[in-house]
């Protein structure tokens, strides 16, 4: 048998955006042919149809992820079966300031105030 996922090289960015549109596109085609011989009030179609849109993509998306995490071929709902995959990458460690501000004074345009006076931000030109 072979694998549900396919192999040629896509990029990262083209399997988001089809994993990101395939349930958009389904769930403006179910919206367009629930409400097709609907007659909906002028004034509030456009509301309406994008409400409907949002909730159904949003519960078709749901559904075929959660299926294609019991069923790998599920996965093809969604357009691709396979989930990007991006490198982790370390997040930077900042060294601790070694000791703090002197008190009353201007540091990093944010105002260390003495002793019972009110912090202060200084934005441009104050």
């Amino acid at each position: 048998m072979s694998s549900p996922i396919p192999s040629p090289n896509i990029s990262n960015t083209v399997i988001a955006a089809i994993r990101t549109f395939v349930p958009i596109a389904v769930g403006a085609l179910v919206t367009w042919l629930a409400t097709a011989n609907i007659a909906l009030d002028p004034s509030s179609e456009v509301a309406i149809a994008s409400g409907l849109t949002a909730l159904v993509t949003a519960v078709y998306w749901a559904a075929a992820t959660w299926l294609a995490r019991k069923f790998p071929w599920a996965g093809w709902l969604l357009g691709y079966p396979a989930q990007p995959e991006y490198a982790h990458k370390p997040h930077e460690v900042i060294a601790p300031v070694a000791e703090a501000p002197a008190e009353g004074v201007l540091y990093d345009d944010h105002y260390f105030p003495e002793e019972n006076d009110e912090p202060h931000i200084f934005r441009g030109g104050e």
